[in-house]
């Protein structure tokens, strides 16, 4: 069946998100724990390096040199399979077009009911020379233990990276060094090739006085061969905390004493913003899933592939994304309509958006460039409410009267004598954003790019997105607890 994009402005998204969650989610073994990190429920399996070549060839992936020099390039992607393709008592191995085996770290965040991988992050090192395009083919493997690129290797590698938040006269701050001293990281990958360690705290002043309301999350990421990518995510998105409000600020993010961002923000209440930095430069390369077989995993719509995307269309993505007016910006939100509840159609009203049903159709490193990018700048968005206390997205679980309509009385009832309320902390003043949001025209934002990449904070605009469809119901019409 081809699906091509038609207007749902109609329908709820709501629907549509909840879908793409059971895709990734349901059948994976794992039971929900509110006192449980959401890394806990995604560390299915710890990673095997495989050296070994696959039994058979299930799907491919291209990759390719950009650049004019040889090198030795890390990459990393998200992988989705059928049901049955790789068996419960295997893991993925790959192997190039002549039958050499490319060693290959494969770490499972969701299995089918059977037990077979579902959604998988991959990770290697190529040796690719100049302009070189490389295909690698991918099927199940035996299973096989090595050891990890632990978290000595950053240590010895004195990598630090520092948060710098100047709020009037006040200057906070908080450094992966000091969180390495005070708390023990958490691994999202975690093998020979890449390991990738998640930490997180409030900034705080010289004094040791913390800000209520702003966090900062730091996501590092090591390879074998040292290159570490580092993704800085900043939030002002707690849930119960009294006084919400818009703050604005001076921030400077340092990577081991370099300057890497200088700007005044004007943080959203109930948002985040993420960017990302390489110490020893990104890598040049590009790649390109096997469409056929992304959609007979029945993740993504079977687009009709006799559709032709001009190279007009991909250039104007192109200048779009790159004007003056930098879409891609802190607190920006990419191409998408600022009122949200705006009827009719325009571009990211659909399955997919318009850029990502391109991406999908092309593979095309400009349209998967601004559907990352539509991933990234969802943060922008004042619809992120998490939970302090579990460092988790709010839970129905937790708070079963939680809602974002009605009047505060809804959200309380009475366990014994003692009245109990869910009520989110009020927010007083400075509290107006530049965008409004809705649960009946939202744009699939963060699906494509988690499927895509296994970023982690893709996972996260997942799951605030579709919590606050649920949220935004009075307790009582979407029968409280249940959702």
């Amino acid at each position: 069946m081809n699906v091509l994009l038609v207007d749902v402005s109609v329908i709820s998204q709501s629907v549509i998100f909840s879908i793409f969650l059971l895709l990734i989610y349901s059948c994976s073994g794992e039971t929900n724990n509110s006192n449980k990190s959401s890394l806990d429920y995604m560390n299915i399996s710890n990673t095997d390096i495989q050296y070994v070549k696959p039994t058979k060839q299930i799907t491919s992936i291209i990759i390719k040199n950009s650049s004019d020099e040889s090198n030795v390039f890390p990459f990393t992607c998200g992988q989705v399979f059928k049901k049955g393709d790789i068996p419960a008592d295997k893991t993925i191995a790959a192997e190039d077009a002549d039958g050499n085996v490319i060693p290959l770290q494969a770490d499972i965040k969701a299995l089918h009911d059977d037990g077979s991988v579902r959604h998988v992050i991959l990770s290697s090192q190529l040796s690719l020379k100049g302009g070189e395009t490389k295909k690698i083919f991918l099927g199940p493997g035996r299973k096989n233990s090595n050891p990890s690129v632990d978290l000595q290797h950053l240590l010895d590698n004195d990598f630090n990276a520092t948060v710098t938040i100047i709020i009037g006269s006040i200057e906070y701050f908080l450094s992966v060094g000091e969180l390495l001293q005070s708390q023990q990281p958490v691994a999202w990958l975690s093998g020979g090739i890449v390991s990738e360690w998640h930490m997180k705290g409030l900034i705080k002043t010289s004094d040791g006085v913390e800000h209520p309301h702003l966090s900062v999350h730091f996501y590092v990421r090591m390879y074998s061969n040292k290159n570490i990518r580092l993704s800085v995510v900043v939030e002002n998105n707690f849930s119960f905390i009294n006084n919400p409000s818009n703050i604005n600020y001076d921030c400077i993010v340092s990577v081991n004493g370099r300057e890497k961002i200088n700007q005044s923000v004007t943080h959203f209440r109930q948002s985040r913003w993420k960017r990302t930095f390489w110490t020893d430069g990104k890598p040049s390369i590009q790649s390109k899933h096997n469409y056929s077989y992304l959609a007979s995993t029945k993740a993504i719509p079977h687009y009709d592939q006799t559709v032709s995307i001009s190279e007009t269309a991909i250039n104007n993505l192109k200048s779009k994304w790159n004007n003056e007016s930098k879409p891609y910006d802190i607190m920006k939100i990419g191409f998408i309509e600022p009122y949200m509840p705006t009827t009719g159609s325009r571009p990211e009203i659909g399955p997919f958006p318009a850029w990502t049903a391109i991406y999908l159709m092309t593979m095309d490193e400009t349209a998967k460039e601004v559907t990352l990018g539509h991933g990234d700048q969802a943060g922008s968005w004042s619809i992120h409410y998490r939970d302090s206390l579990t460092e988790l997205p709010v839970s129905l679980d937790d708070y079963p009267y939680m809602t974002i309509l009605g009047n505060p009385q809804d959200a309380c009832r009475y366990e014994g004598d003692k009245q109990v309320c869910d009520n989110f902390a009020t927010c007083e003043s400075s509290c107006d954003t530049e965008y409004t949001h809705d649960t009946a025209h939202q744009p699939s934002l963060a699906f494509i790019p988690y499927l895509v990449t296994g970023d982690y904070y893709y996972l996260e605009e997942l799951q605030f997105w579709a919590n606050y469809n649920i949220i935004s119901l009075n307790p009582g019409y979407r029968n409280y607890i249940k959702g």
